[in-house]
């Protein structure tokens, strides 16, 4: 059975400022209860984050390797924002922030790509580095262009990106199907009246819903790792041990939880 914790039913009762006030402290139990609650997925979680930090870290004390170069240089600054972004992914699923996620996990999509695309293509970086834009789409047939030659119509890799692409922006544009997180995966007529009927504001947590988040979190830090480990780790040394230690974790994790999911 789903639980639900600390979902504030008082838009039409108090003030605005009793509201704003009431949000704000169920937010804070939200977090401290999610943190006893759910320690063990979080610990998997903050592993791989302590990893990708500590790549940045190594990259960092051997700057004078790298510095002036376009092709290390574009890819630090975007994979160091990464970071932040995971963070607040953290914060976001710790305070029930569930259905403002994929906008985040669209975002780290978008830098962790341009950051492999530009270690492997000077121009690329140096046109980042400019101030230049590039669409995601570019991004996406640039990078399958890499990886194998262009044949009858578009690559296979082309269409792989474009199709992850696309689903991590299915729950991120403002549309009905937006709402599901928090309304559930319902008609939507439906789904319409319920929002209009009894709106959910501020953050709320769910056992159904906490751990498929913390999935996902896990799913876009590991890609992150994957791609910052090529470009400042040594594949050699104990990095790539601790990796594969973390994914063997993660799949095992996957195993219990997936009748969860389901």
């Amino acid at each position: 059975m789903t639980e639900v914790w600390h979902i504030s039913s008082s838009l039409l009762s108090q003030p605005a400022k009793e509201v704003l006030s009431a949000l704000i402290s169920d937010d804070k139990k939200n977090y401290e209860k999610a943190e006893q609650e759910f320690s063990d997925d979080l610990k998997l979680l903050d592993d791989a984050l302590a990893l990708y930090i500590s790549a940045i870290q190594g990259a960092y004390t051997v700057k004078e390797r790298w510095q002036h170069q376009s092709t290390t240089e574009a890819p630090i600054i975007l994979l160091s924002s990464v970071l932040n972004i995971l963070l607040l992914i953290r914060h976001a699923i710790l305070l029930g922030y569930f259905s403002e996620t994929p906008a985040l996990f669209r975002n780290c999509h978008e830098r962790i790509t341009r950051s492999y695309l530009f270690w492997l293509n000077e121009s690329e970086a140096s046109r980042f580095l400019s101030g230049k834009p590039r669409t995601q789409e570019e991004i996406d047939d640039k990078l399958s262009a890499l990886g194998e030659p262009k044949e009858k119509g578009k690559r296979a890799a082309y269409i792989a990106l474009r199709k992850q692409y696309k689903h991590q922006s299915e729950m991120t544009h403002p549309t009905l199907a937006s709402f599901k997180f928090r309304y559930g995966d319902i008609e939507p007529d439906k789904l319409k009246e319920k929002i209009l009927d009894s709106p959910i504001l501020g953050g709320f947590l769910s056992n159904d819903l906490f751990k498929p988040v913390v999935y996902s979190a896990l799913q876009i830090t590991l890609f992150a790792i994957s791609i910052i480990k090529l470009i400042f780790v040594d594949s050699s040394g104990s990095y790539e041990d601790d990796y594969k230690k973390i994914l063997e974790q993660y799949n095992e994790w996957i195993k219990k939880i997936s009748p969860k999911m389901v």
